[in-house]
């Protein structure tokens, strides 16, 4: 306990100020681009910033690595997601029906925790 005690006292000044909260929404958005679990991430936004300036960084950190994510399945990472696609049925069965139903079907896999968000951002695009 006391590392973490240690932690806060030293660095709670840095991500208080505004290059602090500028670093930690960035360092966010690159967190989510590299496929790595938001939920570290999220508790840590909460823990440093409470729960509603806390919230408010991590999701614009989510949309911007969401953003920057799904680019990148649209331009040079598509034959890489499109060859581990195919290697996944269950997730080609999904695109075909996301072709058909589009918006309702996107929600219900986001807002389901079986399916990774990152994941979802990578082949959505």
């Amino acid at each position: 306990m006391n590392l973490l005690e240690d932690f806060l006292q030293n660095k709670v000044h840095f991500f208080a100020s505004p290059f602090g909260i500028v670093f930690f929404i960035l360092f966010y958005a690159i967190w989510v681009t590299l496929l790595l679990p938001g939920s570290w991430m999220t508790m840590f936004g909460g823990l440093i910033y409470g729960s509603l300036n806390g919230s408010v960084f991590v999701f614009f950190g989510a949309i911007i690595g969401a953003s920057f994510t799904f680019y990148s399945g649209r331009t040079f990472l598509k034959t890489w997601s499109q060859r581990r696609l195919s290697d996944f049925p269950k997730l080609h069965a999904i695109e075909k029906a996301i072709s058909n139903e589009g918006l309702r079907l996107i929600i219900l896999t986001r807002l389901s925790p079986a399916f990774p968000f990152g994941l979802l951002n990578l082949f959505y695009g």
